[in-house]
């Protein structure tokens, strides 16, 4: 099964397994929230696809860096991005956790792309859960490193 993303706009791009045509169309109103939906290709083949609303397309990652609390603990700790997108991430802390919601850290951490960019971006804490954090990047970092995450994204 597929996971399909919608726009903001209301707008979802499948595509046929079998014969590889595209399609772009409105999301059906009646679908809302994250639901399973088939749709018939003109060739013939079903599509199975889970439509997702997100403000931002999520990747699922595996990249190792580290965090620092902005107020407070001075000395950084070891954490492992397990996703990203434009707006935020999710990252796992090892050993000793110092973060709540609320916090706002420095988090540096290298992409796996071919230049090996390093990112050093300022996240609101936005949840915590035992030793997974998720969180928004800070309005004032927004812009930062756009083009570089954006460009990761789509890779």
């Amino acid at each position: 099964m597929k996971k399909i993303f919608v726009t903001p706009k209301q707008q979802v791009s499948l595509t046929c397994d079998e014969c590889g045509a595209a399609y772009t169309s409105a999301a059906p109103p009646r679908v809302r929230g994250n639901m399973v939906v088939r749709a018939r290709c003109r060739c013939g083949n079903d599509i199975e696809a889970l439509f997702e609303y997100r403000q931002a397309y999520r990747k699922q990652v595996s990249l190792y860096g580290q965090f620092r609390n902005t107020e407070g603990i001075a000395s950084a700790q070891t954490a492992q991005v397990q996703n990203l997108s434009q707006s935020g991430i999710r990252f796992t802390t090892y050993g000793w956790r110092t973060v709540q919601q609320g916090d706002v850290v420095t988090l540096s951490f290298t992409l796996d792309d071919a230049v090996h960019t390093r990112i050093d971006k300022q996240v609101e804490v936005r949840h915590v859960s035992e030793q997974s954090v998720g969180g928004r990047f800070c309005d004032t970092d927004q812009f930062a490193y756009q083009k570089e995450i954006g460009f990761y994204l789509m890779r």
